[in-house]
């Protein structure tokens, strides 16, 4: 029994091997087939001219050429339908597995346009030449799709009535570059562009500042110099009286001298009769009455002289002749 059993093992075992192989085989293929559901040959850096086929949103044929390019070390590829209904879009990768730079593999790529939304898979199938298979998400349809890279004398073997429309986005796509790079040089001026702008900004504010502190003062020296021509002009006024005065004083220095003389002669003559008086007593004379007499009519006399010089020498009608020299006549 035991040996039967060995021997039955023995024949099933080649047969049981077979079947896991076979097994592993189919499960390796379904793991790669999924494995090509979700991956995009990478693009090196170039110009990529292709087709696409069986999907009804491309018209009756189902058919359409597209061109791709790629910049070196770019995130995004450049993609163009042929087709009046899609615009060219720029189109974003996304490298699959950890080596991000050298892996040979990106993520589907997904294309938007005309209302619907394109997933492609596929796989390098030759030297520079690719396929593989695109899926209209919406719908569920599949077509396929080819894509070749074109070398600099290669051309896109458009028809006629493309190449107006490719020109016209090539040129477009140069200018956009253009104005890119433009962009760079003047992002890099940027920082040292601010600096000119912070200093002028502050040159301006000061010479603003210097201008209203130089307005202040000028403010401040008109004032003071309207003060000091006010002042001058009363210094003015009182040096032409003082000078005004001076004159007056140089007319009348004589009379006034005259007028001290007079008094001084009559204070003198007042003393000389107060004395006479003490001396005589009560022994005085007629003739002493008579001279006392005489002295007082002179006094009297000389008093009215005095105060009608006082008189004329206020109202300025005093002569100018008889002023000379400093003796009075005394009786």
């Amino acid at each position: 029994m035991a040996a039967k059993e060995i021997s039955l093992k023995k024949r099933i075992m080649p047969h049981l091997l077979a079947v896991l192989a076979l097994a592993a085989l189919l499960s390796g293929s379904f793991l790669f087939w999924l494995d090509m559901q979700q991956r995009f040959p990478a693009l090196p850096a170039g110009s990529y001219s292709g087709s696409l086929q069986g999907l009804k949103a491309f018209g009756k044929k189902g058919s359409v050429r597209f061109y791709i390019e790629r910049s070196a070390g770019s995130k995004d590829i450049f993609t163009v339908f042929l087709d009046n209904k899609w615009r060219p879009a720029l189109v974003r990768i996304i490298p699959k597995g950890a080596d991000k730079q050298s892996n040979p593999w990106w993520y589907p790529l997904t294309i938007s346009g005309s209302g619907i939304t394109l997933r492609f898979v596929g796989n390098k199938v030759g030297e520079n030449t690719f396929s593989g298979i695109v899926t209209e998400i919406e719908s569920g349809r599949e077509g396929t799709w080819q894509l070749k890279k074109l070398s600099d004398s290669d051309g896109i073997g458009l028809a006629r009535e493309e190449h107006g429309f490719v020109e016209t986005w090539l040129a477009l796509k140069k200018e956009l570059r253009q104005i890119q790079a433009a962009n760079l040089r003047y992002e890099k001026l940027i920082p040292a562009q601010q600096q000119e702008i912070e200093k002028l900004t502050a040159f301006i504010t000061e010479g603003s500042k210097l201008k209203e502190r130089a307005e202040t003062k000028y403010n401040e020296l008109k004032n003071e110099l309207r003060k000091l021509r006010r002042q001058t002009a009363a210094k003015s006024k009182e040096m032409i009286e003082l000078e005004r005065q001076l004159i007056l004083a140089q007319k009348v220095t004589k009379r006034g001298r005259l007028v001290e003389l007079s008094r001084k002669s009559l204070e003198r003559e007042a003393r000389w009769i107060e004395t006479m008086l003490r001396s005589a007593g009560a022994d005085s004379t007629p003739e002493f009455e008579r001279a006392y007499e005489r002295a007082l009519e002179v006094m009297s006399v000389k008093k009215a002289i005095e105060q009608e010089k006082k008189r004329l020498l206020e109202a300025g009608e005093f002569p100018e002749s008889g002023l000379e020299g400093d003796h009075v006549e005394t009786y």
